[in-house]
């Protein structure tokens, strides 16, 4: 079984409320939708939830994902 994936960059097709959050399911429609949206990424609504019952600790996976998503803005900020 895969790891469940927690970060999400605007282009990558997720869309769902559940999922994103209201906000973050939000600006990947704009996306979606060519309208004017920096880059960007939304870290999934059942992170907060994982984060909550590990009293505060951001797990090393998740950690890893913003890391990467980051990285990845970074990048694409300099083009």
């Amino acid at each position: 079984m895969a790891a469940p994936r927690w970060v999400y960059p605007f282009d990558s097709g997720a869309k769902s409320r559940d999922l994103l959050g209201g906000k973050g399911s939000g600006l990947a429609n704009m996306y979606t939708l060519d309208l004017p949206v920096p880059p960007g990424f939304t870290i999934a609504t059942p992170a907060w939830a994982l984060q909550h019952e590990l009293g505060g600790e951001i797990p090393d996976d998740l950690r890893a994902e913003i890391d990467a998503a980051l990285s990845t803005l970074e990048c694409e900020s300099y083009r």
